[in-house]
């Protein structure tokens, strides 16, 4: 059993892993922006911010809920039928995934509106509060728990944060609420069709992943998330193999 945890434990974080990648690029891309901006330009530094959420929302909402619905048939598909005790891990990370893709991003505008040492305190406040959920989880859930910990952990940072960059004087942090609703309404139409693919289509898992994405695709260009313009320019970019800027959300 303690192997089957182990395989469990290492499957959860190439997850978490894999699943924050195209965070991690966001983060890398807008943050010499976002430390420019805040210096010379505040209404720069608020399209920004407001364009960096809205990317954000609309990349880690349609994974979070694709997670959700595909880990039972994923994982085996993935890692093997050995693993498939931790699809139950796949279906809670997914709320992981979600807020990682903000709360980077909100770590990165304390940084660049150098409040480093804030950012410093609000992780290592929350590495303490990790400690004690660990503690009283996993004896009873394994790594589900611990998978469960690390939701609870990334809420918390996500508040602290907006709290702080909204409310500090020398930031005033717009809050992205018209961007969080049309990232929801958009990914709650996804989730119904994704469902129906799933259940009346009788899709396989890499078929399933497939029209997931197609759909998505679609409503992006139906709710005017991206125009045929920047489709486009995205694959002018990638077929010549030049590197350019990539056009905003």
């Amino acid at each position: 059993m303690s192997g089957l945890l182990a395989k469990a434990q290492s499957a959860e974080t190439r997850q978490e892993e894999s699943l924050g990648l195209p965070a991690t690029a966001v983060f890398v891309s807008l943050f010499p922006i976002l430390s420019r901006s805040y210096k010379e330009n505040r209404a720069d530094f608020e399209q920004t911010v407001l364009k960096g959420f809205k990317t954000l929302f609309f990349l880690g909402l349609p994974i979070a809920l694709g997670g959700l619905c595909t880990a039972s048939e994923v994982v085996p598909f993935l890692f093997g039928a050995e693993y498939a005790p931790s699809s139950v891990t796949l279906k809670i990370l997914p709320g992981y995934t979600f807020f990682y893709f903000p709360g980077g991003f909100l770590a990165n505008i304390l940084i660049a509106c150098g409040k480093q040492l804030v950012d410093a305190w609000i992780s290592f406040a929350l590495a303490i509060a990790n400690v004690p959920l660990n503690w009283i989880l996993i004896p009873r859930y394994s790594y589900n728990g611990a998978a469960a910990a690390t939701v609870i952990v990334e809420v918390a940072g996500v508040i602290l944060i907006a709290v702080y960059a909204a409310r500090h004087q020398a930031i005033k942090m717009p809050l992205p609420r018209k961007e969080l609703k049309h990232a929801i309404v958009v990914n709650a139409i996804f989730l119904g069709i994704l469902l129906a693919g799933k259940h009346l289509l009788g899709f396989s898992v890499l078929g399933l992943i497939l029209f997931g994405v197609v759909v998505y695709g679609v409503l992006l260009l139906l709710f005017k998330v991206i125009s045929l313009e920047q489709v486009k320019l995205y694959g002018s970019h990638w077929s010549e193999g030049k590197p350019q800027r990539n056009p905003a959300l």
